[in-house]
């Protein structure tokens, strides 16, 4: 069975190591949507935190991850979704904890983790937006 480009990028992204500075679970957000619109919403983010206290930072100066994000999807051209859709991407919540996610097709929201990807079901959709 072939995998769809979701499954392939899922599996690409796996693969890759972890980057604060161009990996990680913001950024595959905008890669996710470079594949399907050829575009980088993010281009302007990548290399911008060196770790963990850089990205918390951007993220407050920006009102938080949920405006954050919504700010850069809508500039996209993005449409909101209730995140129920393979392909959809969001901001959920997981324990108190707020990740940057895809919607895979297995239910499971994808996050890109330091070490490879994690992947939650029945997690809080906080926001989300159809590719």
């Amino acid at each position: 069975m072939a995998l769809t480009v979701l499954d392939a990028f899922i599996a690409d992204m796996a693969q890759k190591p972890f980057c604060w500075r161009e990996m990680n679970c913001g950024l595959e957000l905008a890669d996710w949507w470079q594949v399907n619109h050829g575009v980088d919403p993010a281009a302007d983010l990548r290399g911008a935190v060196a770790d963990a206290v850089g990205a918390k930072q951007l993220i407050a100066d920006r009102g938080g991850l949920v405006p954050m994000i919504a700010a850069i999807a809508e500039s996209a051209g993005a449409s909101r979704s209730v995140g129920n859709k393979p392909g959809d991407f969001g901001v959920i919540e997981v324990a108190g904890v707020q990740y940057c996610a895809i919607l895979s097709a297995t239910g499971r929201w994808i996050v890109k983790a330091e070490r490879g990807v994690a992947g939650f079901r029945g997690c809080a959709v906080l926001a989300a937006w159809s590719v």
